[in-house]
């Protein structure tokens, strides 16, 4: 497993652990989104996931995304100090407080932002039907104001816990070339957040549950008893 301290929000697990996780009924589709690497850009799709534990520590209802690796995304670091030993390739998470399990939000904008400039915080993609496609926002849209905040005085956690606020508007000016307008921008999941997970029965709960079935079977009433 590894870390991921830049601002990738989600976390990363194989496609066919996922997958298997889905049968078990522990993972749900969320949405498709778009990779890009130095070579192509790609879908990929993202589930929400019931329950995983972090150093023993539990988080539920968390957005994992599949891949062909497995990596922790700022979501969940954001609940612990980290420390990288990089000589010895170690990694030490402390959490900041006793009260388990957490959850991570998912985004809900469907804009993805980075500063591509030392203090222009400019949009690098936009997925589709998304609230931030539906609001007409493009691909190299300069943010000129975030949530009536400057940009450069924001931290991109700061920014992407903002954008997790679902039910909520976020306001932003935005500078598209030489014009200058502002977007209300409406956040919202494509998706059921929290998923109403199904109940499962443990074997102890099958086990009741057939002794309490064969207790009221018509055979068990014309058993006699062996003197």
């Amino acid at each position: 497993m590894m870390v991921d301290t830049g601002c990738w929000p989600f976390m990363l697990m194989q496609t066919s652990t996922l997958k298997f996780q889905a049968q078990l009924g522990n993972a749900v589709p969320a949405r498709r989104v778009n990779i890009s690497t130095a070579t192509e850009v790609r879908e990929a799709q993202t589930y929400l996931l019931k329950s995983i534990t972090i150093c023993g520590f539990e988080f539920r209802d968390i957005e994992v995304q599949e891949a062909n690796f497995e990596a922790i995304g700022i979501g969940c670091l954001s609940h612990f100090d980290v420390v990288l030993d990089f000589p010895y390739n170690e990694i030490w998470l402390a959490p900041h407080s006793s009260e388990w399990p957490k959850s991570v939000p998912p985004e809900a904008s469907g804009l993805f932002l980075a500063f591509l400039d030392t203090n222009v915080l400019t949009v690098f993609d936009v997925q589709k039907d998304s609230p931030a496609s539906k609001s007409l926002l493009q691909v190299d849209d300069q943010i000129l104001l975030f949530d009536g905040k400057e940009p450069k005085d924001l931290s991109m956690m700061e920014i992407h816990q903002r954008k997790t606020e679902a039910g909520t508007i976020l306001p932003l000016r935005v500078k598209r070339g030489d014009r200058v307008f502002d977007v209300q921008l409406p956040l919202g999941y494509s998706f059921e957040y929290p998923p109403k997970w199904p109940n499962k029965k443990n074997v102890l709960d099958e086990f009741g549950e057939f002794l309490e079935k064969d207790a009221k079977s018509p055979a068990s009433e014309h058993v006699v008893p062996h003197k």
